[in-house]
This record gives structure tokens, C-alpha cells and sequence, in this order.
């Protein structure tokens, strides 16, 4: 009972928990599909970046805080290369 107060005032609040693995797993695979997507000598900082984030999702599970910022880092990642393709075309 407690349990679902706490995800219904947590939802109420915009700040749901990451639902499960499949989240986690969703999360790496959109990283390495970024990680293909960019070239490492253009980009090496960012590539080494991503490289790590990536380990460190995969050795442990970070809490939801950090999997909410790693999500927001994730979407600018994401914005900024597809804006720099259509800029290169």
C-alpha cells in the first residue's frame, strides 16, 4: 500500500522512478547508437563521454537522479549532432 502511494505521489509530482531494466538497457542502446553516429576523431572528448557513460550504466544501476540526468544529457547529445548533420549537408 505504501509502495503505490509513493508512485502515484511521485508521478503526481512529474518525477517517475525509471520503470525497470528494459529502461536501463534502452538507455545504453541509444547511447551506442550515438557512439556510431559521431566520429571519434572529430569528436574525441565527447566519443570518450559516451564511451564511459555507457561502462558505468552497464557495471551498476545509478539512481533515478542520475538516470534522469543522464537522459537530459542523452537528448543534448542527440540535438546537437542532428543539427550538426543537416549544418554539414
Amino acid at each position: 500500500m505504501n509502495e503505490t502511494r509513493h508512485k502515484i505521489v511521485l508521478n503526481m509530482a512529474g518525477n517517475p522512478k525509471p520503470k525497470d531494466e528494459e529502461d536501463w538497457q534502452e538507455l545504453i542502446q541509444q547511447f551506442k547508437r550515438l557512439q556510431l553516429r559521431i566520429k571519434p576523431s572529430a569528436y574525441a572528448d565527447i566519443f570518450q563521454e559516451i564511451v564511459n557513460t555507457i561502462k558505468s550504466l552497464q557495471a551498476n544501476k545509478p539512481k533515478p537522479k542520475v538516470y534522469r540526468a543522464t537522459k537530459k544529457r542523452l537528448e543534448k547529445l542527440e540535438l546537437f549532432f542532428n543539427n550538426s548533420d543537416q549544418h554539414s549537408r
